[in-house]
């Protein structure tokens, strides 16, 4: 995927297909380690092709979506949802989620459906334990597993953790989805829930914290 791209810049480009699909000018360069704005309008003219900008909720904020189907699949991703336009709440959820795995890059992060579905069963957990949705379509009805996207990382030290970060509105049902999990994990691994309101924003983290090994 790296045509035309720097390495910084493919590496980017990835991390925001992969976890959310859009960013801010101010996540960008937070990534890449500088305060400078003009290094991220650069960047987000260099995008135009690729992506769509548009105002935050009617707000001045402005956020960029990469659209371009050929990017993602260039990943292996070409049929997740991040590149369509979303709900302002959804748009939220992501960004949000991009905060998280800015702010623990080191972390194992599952990006994908089958991520979390494989890490999680090879850990022990019961596939039928796991949140999921029944969707019909043209070919039939099938469980998707994770359906609201939301962010899961492995920490592979003493400690394992899985940190959400959705809108208040969602936190409920996602928590309620991952009750299932939680039991199964009954004895290998402490879990809390902490809910976390700053500003305009509504936090949640799932933290298991045991002696799990990866």
């Amino acid at each position: 995927m790296r045509s035309g791209w720097t390495r910084r810049e493919a590496e980017w480009l990835a991390l925001v297909c992969l976890h959310s699909g859009v960013f801010l000018r101010s996540q960008y360069l937070a990534f890449i380690g500088w305060t400078n704005p003009a290094l991220a309008n650069r960047f987000v003219r260099r995008c135009r092709k690729h992506a769509v900008e548009q105002p935050w909720n009617g707000s001045r904020l402005r956020i960029c979506r990469i659209a371009a189907r050929r990017i993602y699949r260039a990943l292996g991703a070409e049929h997740v949802r991040h590149r369509r336009p979303a709900a302002p709440e959804v748009v939220l959820r992501r960004l949000l989620s991009l905060d998280c795995v800015l702010e623990h890059r080191h972390a194992a992060w599952l990006p994908t459906e089958d991520e979390k579905v494989n890490t999680l069963t090879a850990a022990g957990i019961a596939k039928d334990l796991l949140p999921r949705g029944l969707y019909r379509g043209a070919v039939g009805a099938q469980y998707r597993y994770f359906p609201h996207k939301l962010v899961a990382g492995m920490v592979s030290t003493s400690s394992r953790r899985a940190r959400v970060m959705p809108t208040q509105a969602k936190a409920a049902f996602f928590l309620q989805g991952l009750a299932g999990v939680v039991g199964a994990l009954d004895g290998a691994a402490v879990w809390q829930a902490v809910g976390v309101e700053s500003g305009d924003d509504d936090r949640v983290e799932l933290e298991a914290l045991g002696s799990m090994q990866s």
